[in-house]
């Protein structure tokens, strides 16, 4: 029985005469297809979170916040970046007030502050603005290197110190971009996976309905070969769901999900329905 390719896959979007075809599929192209339908599916997720962090690195989100980087320079003391924590040298201020801002040298942020506050506390960075109830908290790993002097010399250059807020600012939202995509990417993989074994393992079902023949009996269910034609049948949902996330951003995570399991079911059930049909002509 000659294999079936790619061109049979794109066809089983539509035709069930092609999703049965898909049986055949070899097990390098099943698996190429379930990576890429995961991450067609999580590629709106992923495109959202990053759209967050941009959101979060807005520095018009922190009016005045070069005031407080300002009051830091030049009031905050010597401090610096090493070893993934905040080191503190020489005496210094652990509160100053700038532009309606409070910065807080050495402490963290506690609740929701009345006023717009800059934290440098040991273990991280965190910026807060009451006006927008914006909370932008990082560790301090990704800010290696990085200590008062810097930030002296920039403060003398409201350009320069305009570019090092914003590096500031992006640095701190998208430090955990990776690792949330990463568990992203798996968690809807493990979900989409879960999915498709128990649409597979309906779809081989139908075998049940061909009624046992005098030689070799009844006919046994094949879930391995239903899960390749499940994994060839539901990508084209898949594809198509992620495609529609990025064409309309404000659609929910929830509502993807929805859409591509609706999408999905609907499609295996009707190859289930034409494998029905035909069971009982038999």
């Amino acid at each position: 029985m000659k294999r079936a390719g790619l061109s049979t896959v794109g066809k089983s979007w539509l035709s069930n005469g092609a999703a049965e075809e898909c049986a055949s599929l070899p097990w390098l192209l099943v698996v190429a297809l379930v990576i890429a339908s995961s991450l067609a599916i999580a590629l709106p997720f992923g495109a959202g979170r990053w759209r967050e962090a941009r959101e979060f690195a807005d520095p018009g989100r922190y009016p005045g916040l070069g005031s407080a980087f300002v009051a830091l320079a030049r009031e905050g003391g010597d401090w610096k970046i090493e070893g993934g924590a905040l080191e503190r040298g020489g005496a210094a201020p652990s509160v100053l007030e700038a532009a309606g801002w409070t910065v807080l040298s050495g402490g963290s942020i506690v609740g929701a502050p009345s006023t717009a506050t800059l934290a440098l506390a040991p273990d991280s960075l965190s910026v807060y603005h009451p006006r927008n109830d914006w909370l932008l908290r990082s560790a301090w790993a990704p800010f290696e290197g990085f200590d008062s002097g810097a930030l002296r010399e920039a403060a003398s250059d409201r350009l320069r110190l305009a570019t090092l807020i914003e590096s500031l600012l992006w640095t701190a939202a998208a430090a955990r971009l990776p690792s949330d995509l990463s568990v992203m990417v798996l968690l809807l993989a493990v979900q989409y996976l879960f999915f498709s074994g128990v649409l597979a393992l309906f779809l081989s079902l139908a075998a049940l309905r061909v009624k046992p023949s005098v030689e070799g009996g009844r006919e046994k269910p094949a879930p391995l070969k239903s899960f390749k034609v499940v994994a060839a049948a539901v990508s084209g949902p898949a594809f198509l769901v992620g495609l529609a996330g990025l064409a309309f951003p404000s659609m929910s995570a929830a509502l993807l999900w929805l859409a591509f399991s609706l999408l999905a079911g609907v499609r295996v059930v009707m190859v289930y329905a034409a494998r029905y049909r035909r069971a009982a002509a038999l």
